[in-house]
């Protein structure tokens, strides 16, 4: 494969992966919650699905309401959703939970271990990641769009190289 988005993919590693891999997204946002606060939303789409309703379209990871969040309850949730996704890919229920701890013996937890996700062996790929520039900027920590130097890719900025000047 030449194409550069596969360098050193972890999806070229699975057998057969064209046949089982599902592209997904994850999207996250700000979700109206209360007259005053608001909630992180993570979510997931398939990247190839038509559906046309959100509530159909979405499957949803996880909230957390802005105005109690903290940085390590953030950190918590990126973290659960980066262990959710790693075992999407691998295709098999995780052996541990998302700080390597192990299930505790006999829970539901601890049968599912190691089993597949779908038994046809399909697996999920996070293809991309979809938010609003507020997203992007406040969770990702890129540069905020109204800023001077606003693109994290090129030297395009508000005063000597704009990004329209071709």
């Amino acid at each position: 494969m030449t194409n550069p988005k596969f360098c050193e993919h972890p999806l070229l590693d699975i057998d057969g992966w064209r046949n089982v891999a599902i592209p997904v997204v994850l999207h996250a946002d700000g979700a109206r919650f209360q007259e005053r606060d608001s909630l992180l939303t993570i979510s997931l789409k398939g990247l190839l699905f038509s559906r046309t309703s959100k509530k159909d379209a979405h499957m949803l990871i996880g909230s957390l309401p802005k105005s109690v969040s903290t940085k390590a309850a953030v950190e918590e949730l990126w973290a659960v959703v980066q262990w959710s996704c790693a075992a999407l890919l691998d295709g098999r229920h995780p052996l541990t939970d998302h700080l390597g701890h192990a299930w505790p013996s006999g829970s539901s937890r601890a049968q599912l271990a190691g089993h597949p996700l779908h038994p046809d062996g399909l697996r999920g790929v996070v293809w991309g990641v979809c938010g609003d520039l507020d997203f992007f900027s406040k969770e990702l920590g890129l540069p905020h769009p109204a800023a001077t130097e606003f693109c994290f890719r090129c030297k395009a900025n508000r005063s000597d190289l704009p990004w329209n000047d071709f």
